[in-house]
């Protein structure tokens, strides 16, 4: 009997502690947004709205994504401190020189970026996957680029390569759907592998004098394409360089080209007219497979034997350039 007092008396205590906790004020505490902090050694970043800030002297750090996580321990993945946040406009501020890899990959919100004139090199992946890009500066005195660095902004439609980088690189601005006004700068160097591919909207392209290779892949699917200019200094076209180029309709090869990769120019079936202006290259196995095209060439030069013309396709009609006559 006593017992079972106790464990009334018990149980009416912890009633009347419950009751008397639910009738305390309670206090609830957010986490306290972070909108600034370091991003490098002597580089800083601050959200102001919806514009991100990096400022300062220097380089930033270089950062990974959430989908690096499965291949880093847990110690070693170190995320951009603005993931998750509301971003429209980035601006790097002068003073500034590399921006770190996959610093802002994946900001699908961002629309705008500027680029300071003191900005030296991009990372990979730097601005890759940001879909609603429209406007960005590259400086001139920027020298390198990280492979895949602009690569799948599909919103993004004009970009100037600057005269200071030497070697577009791997994938540098692949997928770019909306990509229609590109301006390749004296002074580039090389074009990488997938470089431009799949740039669907993309209608001309002038490759200037100072570059001599075009990578495997550069431009290939760029279906849009109906203008190509190679000027006189471009000396190797790699393989599958403007394959499925469909709307290109006529190629000037100049006489500095030594070489055109396998399957070049493979299903550029609107390809009808081509011009070699040298000696011929060494050409690889169906560079100009599905194309039926009319094609001038130097007669007077020893290179362009039956056998080479017959081996670049049995769809191509051969006419002797005119300014070769007589000479």
């Amino acid at each position: 009997m006593r017992t079972k007092k106790r464990c009334t008396k018990l149980i009416s205590l912890l009633l009347s502690c419950i009751m008397v906790l639910q009738m305390l004020p309670v206090q609830v505490f957010a986490a306290e947004e972070v909108t600034s902090g370091n991003c490098g050694d002597a580089v800083t970043w601050r959200l102001d709205g919806d514009v991100l800030y990096i400022e300062g002297e220097g380089e930033m750090y270089d950062f990974l994504s959430q989908w690096d996580t499965d291949d880093n321990p847990e110690d070693e993945i170190t995320l951009s401190p603005w993931i998750g946040k509301s971003v429209t406009k980035i601006v790097v501020g002068e003073g500034v020189t590399y921006i770190g890899n996959k610093a802002f990959y994946e900001m699908s919100d961002v629309v705008e970026v500027v680029l300071p004139s003191t900005l030296k090199g991009i990372g990979y992946y730097a601005f890759s996957y940001m879909s609603k890009l429209e406007i960005v500066n590259l400086p001139e005195g920027l020298e390198t680029m990280g492979h895949s660095a602009f690569s799948a902004c599909a919103a993004l439609e004009n970009i100037t390569i600057p005269s200071t980088l030497k070697v577009i690189p791997y994938n540098a601005f692949g997928q770019c759907q909306s990509l229609t006004d590109l301006t390749i700068s004296e002074g580039v160097e090389e074009i990488g592998q997938s470089a431009f591919g799949g740039c669907e909207s993309l209608t001309n392209v002038v490759i200037p004098g100072t570059v001599t290779t075009i990578g495997d892949a550069a431009f290939e699917d760029c279906s849009a394409l109906t203008s190509l200019v190679i000027a006189e200094g471009v000396k190797e076209i790699g393989d599958a360089a403007f394959a499925g180029c469909e709307n290109l309709t006529s190629v000037t090869f100049p006489a500095s080209i030594e070489s055109i990769g396998d399957g070049a120019f493979a299903d550029c079936t609107g390809l009808t007219n081509m011009v070699f202006l040298g000696s011929a290259p060494e050409i690889g196995e169906d560079a100009f497979a599905e194309v039926d095209a009319n094609v001038m060439y130097m007669g007077n030069d020893p290179s362009w034997t039956d056998d080479v013309r017959e081996s670049l396709g049995e769809n191509l009609t051969w006419e002797i350039y005119p300014c070769s006559l007589g000479h």
